[in-house]
């Protein structure tokens, strides 16, 4: 497939692939071949999520939450994105070398986890002017505040709850 100019992502494995030219693409049959623009960032809702037709699922079907994922993608260099959604949410990140920055704005107060591409535990990470604090895998699943990093896909999640936001986190 023809890539456009920049650089992009391998969804993935976060493999990052150089633009303008072709190139192949594993198109293993469990994997769709996805790339996305190196340095963005995408939201993501629950996976549990079994319906987005709220009216029809009663209380048999997990309807869709207010709790939000926003995924980083690598950037290989300095880079700005934004991702606005229907709502009126938004997120901005701002990646360098040694830190990556986002801010959201949302009218609802939400749950968030925000996935960063990392290769080791974070110097810092700090929400406003508060430092977040290291939580254990099962803290992680039982959603409690702070952050985790799972070295086995190279990502670092960040929870908290919040409406507006700016969350810094320097590698």
């Amino acid at each position: 497939m023809y890539l456009p100019e920049g650089y992009w992502v391998d969804y993935w494995n976060n493999k990052i692939v150089q633009g303008g030219q072709e190139v192949t693409v594993p198109a293993p049959l469990q994997e769709i071949p996805l790339l996305v623009k190196a340095g963005a960032i995408v939201p993501f809702i629950d996976p549990d999520t079994q319906t987005l037709a709220v009216g029809l699922a009663g209380s048999k079907y997990r309807t869709l939450g207010t709790g939000l994922t926003w995924r980083v993608f690598p950037s290989g260099g300095a880079s700005h994105s934004t991702f606005k959604l229907y709502d009126g949410s938004s997120a901005t990140v701002e990646q360098g070398p040694s830190t990556i920055r986002v801010e959201g704005k949302s009218s609802l107060i939400r749950a968030y986890n925000i996935t960063l591409p990392v290769s080791r535990a974070p110097a810092k990470a700090i929400l406003g002017n508060t430092p977040l604090a290291a939580v254990s895998a099962s803290g992680y699943r039982a959603g409690k505040e702070g952050w985790w990093l799972d070295n086995e896909g190279k990502v670092l999640h960040v929870l908290f709850t919040a409406g507006n936001f700016s969350l810094t986190v320097t590698r």
